[in-house]
């Protein structure tokens, strides 16, 4: 008999939208497992204490997300992995799942997002901005531009590049609408529906997003302290043969783990060795001092790099730049034609102006600054998070025997936001014990320092309850 039980006052926004939540988390969890039958609309709002249209509209939510069926006759009931998604379902929307839109109350503190800080972004571009309007012929922007972006906006790429410690030459660079544009552009370009493509077990959701969107079949390499582990890999490689790796080496997303030079010789050997191409994600390399190689400087007929302006300019800066040579970049011209036709060319001018002005490394070292002085704060609440100096995330791991959805559950109803751990999982139904808390996300230092004091008490109180009685 199902014992299980929705908690729908633990959250914000609409009931029918906290019970799909909560249906997902009991999935995901193992509480609800594959095949079993709830209750009757009627006896679960009656046990709720809800209007039965809340329980028929948060049945359809979770059906829709692919976790449920329902039956005329029969009932409602948990969907088996043979109908389709596994009772991860909502792997289908791992994306989402990052955004808590049900929270948008002032007292909700939200580092659920790994938004950079946005003081000073504003002036900066609005400045840039005005200088562009008074010197920038407007209507040649206005054309129709290369696939790859202008001559001149790939020169700033290269210099961007150049900053970050990539040395590459303008001919090699490409601009591209964003890095999640730059991923999905790649991976349409390399892999066809059905192919393989290995990741770390733990992978920016965008991945899973683009993954999932096109039929590719993402399959997970185990992390250790330097990220992507190199026997695994080459395990993966002689067992799944697959056609890329997708790789985030440096301040990896969740971890934060980063890969040291030799590491990075090892993965790209192994590839090398397997005819696998390295596509490497350098989101936050910015931040990071001292640079470590590049697997674009390692091997750069193996691998293609890929990095944006969102993190440390603005997300509003839907710009990012590829390195890849020709051989690559012929095949890459196509789809990013068929996925976006071009990038923006004035967003690729304001780029490349604040990246010749200098005002686009002042807001990278600004970003960098604040991400390590932020991370000496949660240090000192949270505990010393092992080899991290500065990110804008941090891994949380909680006390043993926790689930990540019961914690993200109370922290909420805290008044604080984080993302929980499994929407990172490339296996599904994974929990890792673990959340990411972002530390940048929230502008004000004193609103932060409440959040991480809340976080550390419900993980201590969680740690207490966990603990045998003797």
């Amino acid at each position: 008999m199902l014992t299980w039980l929705p908690d729908i006052d633990r959250g914000y926004g609409d009931a029918y939208v906290i019970l799909a939540d909560a249906i997902e988390g009991a999935i995901r969890s193992g509480r609800l497992k594959a095949g079993e039958r709830l209750p009757t609309h009627r006896a679960l709002a009656r046990q709720l204490g809800v209007a039965t249209s809340t329980v028929t509209r948060g049945y359809a939510e979770a059906t829709g997300r692919g976790l449920l069926e329902s039956t005329v006759g029969r009932g409602t009931f948990v969907r088996s992995a043979t109908n389709g998604n596994s009772a991860g379902g909502a792997e289908t929307r791992p994306l989402e799942r990052m955004y808590v839109s049900s929270v948008p109350e002032a007292d909700v503190i939200d580092l659920s997002l790994n938004h950079p800080l946005k003081q000073g972004a504003g002036q900066a571009l609005g400045e840039s901005l005005s200088a562009m309007i008074g010197e920038t012929d407007l209507d040649e922007l206005s054309l129709y531009h290369p696939p790859h972006g202008r001559a001149d906006h790939r020169a700033a790429g290269a210099d961007w590049l150049n900053f970050l410690g990539v040395e590459a030459d303008p001919e090699d660079v490409m601009v591209v609408a964003g890095g999640q544009t730059g991923l999905l552009s790649t991976l349409l370009a390399f892999a066809r529906r059905g192919d393989v493509v290995v990741t770390e077990s733990l992978t920016w959701p965008g991945a899973l997003a683009i993954a999932q969107s096109v039929g590719i079949r993402l399959e997970s390499v185990d992390l250790d302290d330097e990220g992507l582990d190199p026997d695994r890999f080459e395990e993966a490689c002689k067992r799944l043969g697959p056609r890329l790796l997708y790789t985030m080496p440096t301040l990896q997303n969740p971890t934060t783990a980063t890969a040291s030079t030799g590491r990075r010789k090892d993965i790209a050997r192994i590839a090398r060795e397997h005819g696998v191409l390295i596509v490497e994600d350098d989101a936050y390399g910015f931040i990071l001092q001292p640079r470590v190689s590049s697997y674009w400087e390692i091997a750069p007929d193996i691998s293609i790099y890929l990095t944006s302006l969102s993190k440390p300019i603005a997300p509003a800066m839907r710009i990012g730049y590829l390195a890849a040579r020709a051989q690559h970049r012929r095949r890459l011209l196509g789809t990013l034609r068929a996925t976006t036709v071009m990038p923006s060319p004035l967003l690729s001018e304001l780029a490349a102006r604040m990246i010749r002005s200098g005002e686009g490394a002042k807001r990278a070292n600004f970003q960098a600054d604040a991400a390590f002085r932020r991370q000496r704060l949660a240090d000192r609440i949270l505990g010393p998070a092992s080899g991290v100096s500065a990110s804008l995330h941090r891994w949380v791991p909680l006390p043993p025997g926790i689930r990540t959805s019961d914690f993200v559950a109370s922290a909420l109803s805290q008044g604080v936001a984080v993302t929980p751990g499994d929407v990172f999982c490339v296996r599904p139904g994974d929990d890792p014990g673990a959340v990411r808390v972002c530390v940048c996300a929230e502008p004000d230092e004193r609103r932060l320092e409440r959040a991480l004091n809340t976080l550390a008490r419900l993980a201590e109180a969680d740690r207490s309850a966990a603990l045998p009685v003797v």
